[in-house]
C-alpha cells in the first residue's frame, strides 16, 4: 500500500501513541480530530510502499483513566493533498 494510513476506532476518546518498526526507514505521524475523538490516526510515511506481509502493531491509549477497547481498525481515507508552501 502506498502512503498507508490507518484509523483505530476506540470505545472512548483515545490517542495514537506507538507503532511497531519495519526493517529499514520508518516514519509515522499520529493524529486525532476534535470532531471524532474516538478515532486515533496513524499516517505511515515510511516504509513506503507499506508491505502487506508484515505484522504491524498500532498502540493507542485512553484519554481518561479507564481502559480503552478497540472497536475496529480501517484504512483511513482522506480527500486531496495539501501542498506545503514553506
Amino acid at each position: 500500500m502506498t502512503d498507508a494510513r490507518f484509523a483505530v476506532f476506540c470505545d472512548r476518546p483515545c490517542d495514537a501513541i506507538d507503532n511497531s518498526i519495519i526493517g529499514g526507514y520508518n516514519q509515522v505521524d499520529y493524529a486525532n480530530t476534535p470532531v471524532s475523538p474516538n478515532i486515533a490516526a496513524f499516517i505511515i510515511n515510511g516504509a513506503n510502499p507499506f508491505p502487506g506481509d508484515v505484522d504491524y502493531v498500532l498502540g493507542v491509549q485512553s484519554k481518561d483513566d479507564l481502559p480503552v477497547h478497540i472497536i475496529d481498525v480501517k484504512i483511513l481515507e482522506v480527500e486531496g493533498r495539501i501542498k506545503r508552501t514553506h
